[in-house]
């Protein structure tokens, strides 16, 4: 089945211990365990999602409700240089930016990966969500919409800002 499919096309090449996350939704939620699996596979996107979603399936993941709690939940985060948007996957994953959760583990085990979408290592993110005490993601809009706005904070506060042209800002106050 899948699960032979990318053992037979991939390779492992690091993976990340697990470590606890707070949860951060309505209702609350029980904190979540995160890790990160760097492979190798000749599997394109599509098909690589379709087992992911196998081995949740065989996990005893049920999609009865989005973001619903979960007995497994299974990213794709980066793939390469790959950005792809379409109606069952977006890559670079299009919170992944701004989520310490996911970069944080993604960082360790291969920090000099650029994230296509803001040009920054995933060293450089790791820091930049460590260190910035508070920071506001700007998404949908028009891009000319989001800029305004952006330049609207910077004559107030002083801030630096990631840009992503076609969805999304973040911007770290200082």
């Amino acid at each position: 089945g899948n699960s032979r499919r990318i053992a037979d096309n991939s390779s492992r090449h690091a993976v990340r211990q697990a470590f606890s996350y707070a949860a951060h939704r309505k209702p609350p939620r029980a904190a979540f365990l995160n890790g990160a699996l760097l492979i190798e596979t000749s599997l394109e996107p599509l098909p690589l999602l379709d087992w992911t979603q196998e081995v949740e399936r065989l996990g005893g993941r049920r999609r009865d409700e989005v973001w619903g709690p979960r007995t497994i939940d299974i990213d794709i985060v980066l793939m390469s240089d790959v950005v792809l948007r379409s109606p069952r996957l977006e890559l670079p994953h299009p919170r992944s930016a701004y989520r310490r959760f996911m970069i944080e583990p993604a960082a360790e085990i291969a920090p000099e990966w650029i994230h296509p979408h803001v040009g920054w290592t995933l060293r450089e993110l790791d820091q930049f969500l460590r260190t910035t005490p508070c920071y506001a993601v700007i998404v949908g809009g028009a891009t000319a919409e989001r800029e305004a706005l952006v330049q609207r904070v910077q004559e107030r506060v002083s801030l630096r800002w990631l840009r992503r042209a076609d969805s999304m800002s973040l911007a770290a106050l200082h």
